[in-house]
């Protein structure tokens, strides 16, 4: 887990969270990104065990989350923790 707006969380709660703040639906997300919205979904649910990379990172800059963050909860607990 890493820390997010002080709370401890798994890599992919920081992804489903961020959206959530920023009032997007999957489908913007996926939009936005250039995949589809099963894709972005199963991130936020831990599902998909490693992302593409270029998609993911893509993600995070859409978000505005910094990649440090994830790479602090992939650390800790792995792609499922």
């Amino acid at each position: 887990m890493t820390t997010y707006r002080n709370k401890e969380v798994k890599w992919y709660e920081i992804i489903k969270k961020r959206r959530l703040e920023m009032n997007l639906t999957l489908r913007e997300v996926a939009s936005a990104i250039g995949v589809t919205n099963p894709t972005i979904y199963n991130w936020e649910q831990g599902l998909t065990y490693e992302p593409i990379f270029f998609s993911f990172m893509r993600l995070l800059k859409f978000l505005s989350i910094n990649p440090q963050s994830v790479v602090k909860a992939f650390e800790t607990y792995g792609s499922h923790g």
